[in-house]
């Protein structure tokens, strides 16, 4: 069994944070090591971040400044030395067989491998995507993230692209893994649910307060020369939807005119308020 590197950064979660902790030390597969990275975090966070300290397989490293999630994962990802890689967000939990299937479903022919997963958002638990495993070629992730926020990879494979990108505010996750798959081919997400993800708590969700718009152009613009002809037609008519400007096909395919119908869709109930 390999050792397996967990990556929590996290930034006045409170109790929150303290069943994410539980969620990771609580799991049957018992080869990992669990990676905190705090930033700057207020008192209350502090305290339930002091009562791990101590604990063989936990290592806690408090930020001197506020830098932001995207460094605080570096700085976990450098300071990790387990074989295999994969992180969880402070307001979300592993159910326990999460490392278990992980390590068992990985297969080193794809770039990484992710999972379906469950969004709780109080009222119930629902998945995230319909349909079983499937396998996706790199350029899907320039026009939608079909991997989700965590994945499953080897530690060496997240060091040699240097890791999250420290300039992106926003989709951060689907560039990194984009990059992971450019470098290292196709990846694959089977078809389990073992992490969920907690929108049912008022506290704002790390990307949600970024302008989507100036993300969106920031992706696009860093991305563009190497994605196909059907995602730049993608990209552009969601850039066009959120400048507010004329929608207009250069791609005719299935991703293309489902998004332009759907767009066109929300633009006539915005008018029509």
């Amino acid at each position: 069994m390999d050792k397996i590197s967990v990556i929590i950064t996290s930034f006045n979660r409170g109790e929150m944070l303290r069943r994410a902790i539980d969620s990771v030390l609580n799991q049957d597969y018992k080869n990992f090591e669990l990676i905190i990275v705090d930033d700057c975090s207020d008192s209350p966070t502090q305290k339930v971040l002091d009562a791990y300290e101590g604990i063989q397989i936990v290592k806690i490293i408090r930020m001197q400044e506020n830098s932001g999630a995207n460094i605080c994962r570096n700085v976990g990802i450098n300071s990790a030395t387990g074989v295999f890689y994969t992180g969880l967000d402070d307001d979300d939990y592993f159910l326990p067989s999460r490392l278990n299937i992980l390590y068992k479903n990985f297969d080193k022919k794809f770039s990484f491998i992710c999972d379906n997963y469950q969004i709780n958002n109080g009222n119930k638990l629902y998945k995230r995507f319909l349909g079983g495993e499937r396998v996706f070629n790199p350029d899907k992730l320039t026009k939608t993230n079909q991997a989700g926020n965590q994945i499953f990879t080897y530690l060496e494979r997240v060091k040699d692209i240097a890791g999250f990108d420290e300039n992106l505010k926003r989709l951060q996750d689907q560039d990194t893994w984009y990059r992971l798959a450019l470098k290292f081919g196709k990846f694959k997400r089977i078809d389990k649910c073992s992490y969920v993800m907690d929108v049912s708590h008022e506290a704002t969700r790390i990307t949600k307060s970024i302008k989507e718009r100036d993300s969106y152009y920031a992706f696009y613009n860093k991305h563009k020369d190497s994605m196909s002809r059907s995602s730049i037609s993608y990209n552009r008519l969601r850039l066009a939807f959120l400048n507010n400007e004329k929608l207009t096909l250069i791609k005719y395919d299935k991703d293309n005119i489902i998004l332009f119908l759907k767009l066109c869709f929300k633009r006539l109930l915005f008018r029509s308020n």
